[in-house]
């Protein structure tokens, strides 16, 4: 009987610990805030052109814009849904 102390006990603990974990994570200074730069070095006119065309975009994102965009289902696809 005392193994299923034990092992109640380990199974308790593998649900509580992270949960624990990463609440002492949310407590450490700074969390949840990313922080990020990148550097062009071209011009603002020139690096908004391409950020604003959609063209020169696709080219320069290339195929990561597909796979990072998140899709909303078109109105056909919903109905068939309910």
């Amino acid at each position: 009987m005392k193994w299923v102390w034990r092992i109640l006990g380990v199974l308790a603990a593998l649900c509580v610990l992270p949960f624990v974990g990463l609440w002492l994570a949310g407590m450490r200074p700074g969390h949840g805030h990313v922080v990020a730069e990148v550097v062009i070095d071209r011009p603002a006119a020139q690096v908004f052109r391409w950020l604003m065309d959609d063209d020169l975009a696709k080219k320069w994102i290339g195929g990561w814009r597909k796979s990072a965009r998140c899709r909303r289902p078109r109105a056909a696809e919903r109905s068939e849904r309910n």
